[in-house]
């Protein structure tokens, strides 16, 4: 009975390790991806017009293309594998970290997708890549190609303006509880270990607040956007990040707020970094 119950207890942990060594390797993909967006963002606000789309498509073809590209690129594709696969777990099984209920495993299974999408992308330019085939895959123009495909799809149901205008405050509305839940409340220190050492640990609270305030607050103005839209019921209307950040640029107010956001997707990229090698196992 003994020697049953250690080995429940061993395959229990290898189960657990297998699971935390994916999620670690998925977070060090995320963490690159952000990085080279938020090199994107920086060109932008500089007034590079001329710079890639500032999508994370185009921070998939922008890792391509430096020094080392297509290992990089290679690593990127099986990290975003391994980032869906965990999150198709933790939409199966729950996760002792971050939650188990149904609202937990919705979101989890939602991210899967987006995730798989990319996923997707980065293997489609892997293999363009290495067999010097290079074809532009980072997306549609500055106004968002998903985006306006899911206004199309909105528009064209029953009632499809308001649908949109839903679809808009929606997304402002979780825009919202990302900055009140992660920028004020702190909540994603949560997934680190609590023995984090306190230099560490100021320099992730920093970063994550900034991260998550960069990533909400964009969302935010997608949403904005979503709304125009239906108002207008017009799905040209629509913006994705690309458009969003344009649109901040053309106003007064908007170029610090537009480097705010920049720099903080490339802080958000360490914060993944951190979180790979700091994150709490269960």
């Amino acid at each position: 009975m003994l020697w049953y119950d250690e080995c429940v207890t061993t395959s229990h942990l290898s189960k657990a390790d297998a699971r935390s060594a994916l999620a670690r390797f998925g977070l060090v993909a995320k963490g690159i991806l952000y990085l080279a967006l938020g090199v994107l963002a920086i060109q932008f606000a500089s007034g590079d017009v001329s710079s890639k789309k500032v999508s994370q498509g185009g921070a998939i073809k922008l890792v391509a293309e430096q020094p080392m590209g297509k290992f990089l690129l290679v690593v990127l594709a099986a990290g975003l594998v391994a980032l869906t696969v965990w999150h198709v777990i933790m939409t199966l099984t729950g996760d002792p970290v971050q939650g188990s209920e149904t609202k937990d495993r919705v979101k989890y299974a939602v991210k899967a997708v987006g995730y798989g999408g990319l996923a997707i992308v980065a293997i489609s330019l892997t293999v363009n890549y290495w067999t010097e085939s290079k074809q532009d895959t980072s997306g549609g123009g500055g106004g968002g190609s998903s985006e306006k495909q899911a206004a199309d799809t909105l528009m064209g149901a029953p009632a499809g303006r308001w649908l949109v205008i839903l679809a808009g405050v929606i997304i402002i509305g979780i825009a919202v509880y990302e900055i009140y839940k992660h920028v004020v409340e702190q909540e994603f220190m949560e997934r680190f270990d609590p023995s984090l050492p306190n230099t560490t640990e100021r320099g992730v609270r920093m970063a994550g607040r900034l991260g998550y305030f960069a990533r909400s607050f964009i969302a935010g103005v997608t949403g904005v956007f979503f709304i125009v839209a239906g108002v207008q019921s017009n799905s040209d209307k629509t913006r994705g990040l690309s458009g969003s950040l344009k649109a901040l640029a053309e106003q007064s107010w908007g170029p610090p707020l537009l480097w705010l956001i920049a720099v903080g997707f490339l802080v958000f990229g360490v914060f993944c970094f951190f979180e790979a090698r700091y994150r709490r196992a269960a």
